[in-house]
């Protein structure tokens, strides 16, 4: 029974992130400018990073908070959150961490379905600001977890969490 769980949990989990919106898949395939074209700490310049397709956030994950902001700088510290979600017909997002690391927005796993919409990124100098709302669907009979994580440029050192008018920076490690 208890197998039977972590079975439907996982496969919820890969129907969460295969259930992204279609504006979403555009943005994944569009390529994240250098940082190095802003002029001024001041200019805000909006941007489409990539996101990571194929990867869910690992059953063991425990979060501290209903809603946790990660940066990873590297493969092995990425790889302690997130697995890979390998299916016959899906694009693993490949990183190449000595020019990019991750920024990820996880929610704690909750009987209510979490959606996590991206609704635009700014770049500001070394900064880099990513606005967000955070929807929540009625009750279900099961566990399930949101996250949304993209690359960021290696070069970036504060990623700025921002919704509701509450923002919360993260140091790049």
């Amino acid at each position: 029974m208890r197998m039977l769980f972590w079975s439907f949990l996982a496969i919820s989990t890969l129907c969460l992130f295969a259930c992204t919106p279609s504006n979403q898949e555009s943005k994944a395939d569009s390529v994240t400018p250098s940082t190095e074209a802003i002029n001024s700490e001041d200019q805000a310049q909006s941007i489409n990073p990539t996101y990571l397709q194929g990867y869910f956030v690992k059953n063991d994950v425990m979060l501290q908070d209903s809603v946790e902001f990660r940066t990873f700088a590297s493969q092995e510290a990425l790889e302690t959150v997130f697995g890979i979600a390998k299916t016959m017909d899906n694009e693993i997002t490949q990183i190449d961490f000595t020019q990019n690391a991750v920024a990820a927005i996880i929610t704690m796993a909750s009987h209510s379905a979490h959606r996590i919409e991206i609704t635009d990124v700014e770049a500001q100098g070394s900064k880099w600001v990513i606005h967000y709302e955070f929807h929540i669907a009625p009750e279900q009979s099961f566990n399930t977890q949101a996250a949304v994580a993209l690359e960021i440029p290696s070069d970036i050192k504060i990623v700025a969490f921002s919704t509701a008018g509450k923002t919360t920076e993260v140091t790049m490690p």
